[in-house]
């Protein structure tokens, strides 16, 4: 195995957390940007899905969704900027005994931004985890889970994947996510409850006159900016769209793109009002226009 570089981290620097199927790596520059030093591979030959990091309550920790097929998924946190890694005794995301399906991959960490030990984690097949005390245990969301439309949820080419979390800022009982291909759901009750939100999205691949279903929608990514958390995009496997009313109803605005099939999305940090997406010629031939 490749023995990881490892880097020093200061105040202030920018950090940029990069997630293979060949292991994760870290990247730091300082505030000007000019130069970047490398760290990793951190768990080489395994594919990290979600690399993320936790500075709430004076924390500096790392998380990573390290996935094999043959090892199975967990989670692994560093508090040293990945010179050393967590090792749990028992895999820390599983599903109950009773619930009849198993852990394939975790897709997805969140910080909640209102309690500062509290995590959620999008697991494949589509459900929503829990941590409240830091990441130490956690818990299955039921309200998400025991979903009517669960069981009509059907898995796209990369599985049946919860792959998006967006807490409010503004709200600690309102929440996003989406799967694909289920589509986007909303609460408004913390996760007792959770309403599908894709009206005037088209799935082109559905037959016509079927295809702006209410759920099952292929949807791949969405974005949304803290100061304005009702205005979303949205990535769908065909079609790129914009909702201004917290995602009850979506506007297509592909107009003009190269091609609006894709899956990567992220929003402007410093503007709301814009996103960034890499379209991709389409889905049997993958590569950018």
């Amino acid at each position: 195995m490749p023995k990881p570089n490892q880097i020093d981290v200061n105040s202030g620097d920018n950090l940029l957390l990069v997630g293979t199927t060949k292991g994760a790596f870290l990247f730091r520059s300082d505030a000007n940007r000019g130069s970047w030093e490398e760290a990793g591979p951190y768990f080489p030959g395994r594919s990290v899905y979600a690399f993320a990091f936790d500075g709430r309550n004076g924390r500096s920790r790392l998380w990573a969704a390290v996935n094999s097929s043959y090892w199975g998924s967990f989670l692994s946190s560093s508090n040293d900027f990945g010179k050393t890694w967590s090792d749990p005794e028992s895999y820390n995301i599983k599903f109950p005994e009773d619930s009849d399906v198993s852990l394939k991959q975790i897709w997805q960490i969140a910080n909640d931004p209102h309690d500062a030990d509290s995590l959620y984690c999008g697991v494949e097949p589509a459900a929503l985890f829990k941590s409240a005390d830091a990441g130490e245990t956690w818990s299955l969301e039921r309200g998400l889970f025991d979903h009517p439309h669960r069981t009509q949820w059907m898995p796209g080419g990369g599985g049946l994947c919860l792959h998006t979390i967006l807490p409010d800022p503004t709200r600690s009982d309102r929440m996003w996510i989406a799967i694909s291909t289920g589509g986007v759901y909303r609460t408004e009750d913390g996760g007792k409850n959770w309403q599908p939100r894709n009206k005037g999205i088209c799935a082109r691949f559905l037959p016509p006159g079927e295809q702006y279903p209410e759920w099952g929608q292929c949807v791949h990514k969405v974005v949304s900016h803290p100061s304005n958390p009702d205005r979303m995009f949205l990535q769908h496997h065909w079609g790129v769209y914009r909702s201004d009313d917290a995602g009850d109803s979506w506007q297509d605005i592909g107009k003009g793109l190269p091609s609006d099939f894709g899956f990567a999305m992220e929003i402007d940090p410093n503007n709301a009002d814009t996103v960034f997406i890499i379209p991709i010629e389409s889905d049997e031939f993958r590569c950018t226009p």
